[in-house]
């Protein structure tokens, strides 16, 4: 097979590599074993070691099961760079459901065309984002709405200082109400009332 991006390869690059036969939830887990303690997620200043991910995944994982996610069920995900996304994206792979990546830029129209097409009854999206799946729903076969919240992970002062800057960006949003909405993508797990410690950063 023509493969004619490899040309732009640097030297010494290999075309290809020897990868193990596992899964990807299952890389996390030997990562976070072999660097328990070593960052592996940063956000405005604030860290997460391959050990609290690790966690984290545990009970978002744990969640889904508990909520009625089976296995091969559709979850989508529709978060841009915070750590929730990889939270949700490696806590749905080993709850054994399959995660359709949506754009957080999408108008309802393109999240009901794409929830519909790929039957997932789980979302999983900023709660800035909720009016656009509010609207998008009754085309859907979603039965659940988890939200998470940008502030979650923002080092103690401007978590505090947050909502005062959404409020003059115009991006200020109440937390919505419902039967199929989960108050936030933090409280879904029984097995932890709360995120692990999260510390500054070393560099």
């Amino acid at each position: 097979m023509e493969r004619p991006w490899l040309k732009h390869y640097e030297a010494g690059v290999p075309a290809s590599g020897s990868y193990p036969d596992i899964s990807l939830p299952q890389v996390l887990t030997d990562s976070a074993r072999r660097y328990p303690d070593r960052q592996v997620l940063e956000f405005y200043g604030r860290c997460l070691t391959y050990r609290e991910l690790e966690v984290l995944i545990e009970r978002f994982a744990a969640a889904l099961i508990e909520l009625g996610v089976q296995k091969g069920d559709r979850v989508a995900v529709m978060l841009p760079n915070v750590p929730q996304a990889v939270i949700a994206y490696f806590g749905a792979l080993k709850a054994g459901a399959c995660v359709v990546q949506t754009n957080p830029l999408y108008v309802s129209r393109e999240i009901a065309h794409q929830v519909h097409d790929a039957g997932a009854e789980t979302i999983v999206a900023l709660d800035q984002f909720y009016p656009q799946i509010q609207e998008a729903m009754p085309q859907t076969s979603l039965k659940r709405v988890i939200l998470a919240n940008v502030r979650d992970y923002l080092p103690w002062l401007k978590r505090l200082l947050y909502p005062l800057k959404a409020g003059r960006q115009g991006q200020s949003v109440s937390r919505p109400t419902g039967p199929r909405i989960l108050r936030s993508l933090t409280h879904v797990s029984r097995a932890g009332t709360s995120y692990p410690t999260v510390r500054g950063c070393a560099h």
